[in-house]
C-alpha cells in the first residue's frame, strides 16, 4: 500500500484533501502504525479517484484548454 500511495502522490491530479488525507496515512504507516478498516477504505476510494485514469483525464483537460480557451 505504501508504494501505491506514493505513486498517487507523485500525480498532479492528486491534490487537496486527497493529498493531504494521503501523506498523513502515509506518515502512520512509516511510523508503524496500524490502521483502521475505516481508514483502509478511504485510502483504497482516493487511491481509485486519484490513478492513472483519473490522470490521463486531468492531462488531456490541460491540454484541451490550452489549445481552446487560454488567451495569450
Amino acid at each position: 500500500m505504501q508504494d501505491e500511495i506514493k505513486e498517487v502522490l507523485s500525480r498532479s491530479v492528486c491534490g487537496g484533501w486527497d493529498r493531504g488525507f494521503l501523506e498523513s496515512i502515509l506518515e502512520q504507516i512509516e511510523k508503524g502504525r496500524t490502521l483502521s478498516e475505516k481508514q483502509i477504505a478511504t485510502v483504497t476510494k482516493v487511491l481509485l479517484r486519484n490513478g492513472e485514469e483519473a490522470q490521463a483525464v486531468h492531462d488531456e483537460w490541460q491540454s484541451v484548454y490550452r489549445e481552446k480557451h487560454q488567451t495569450e
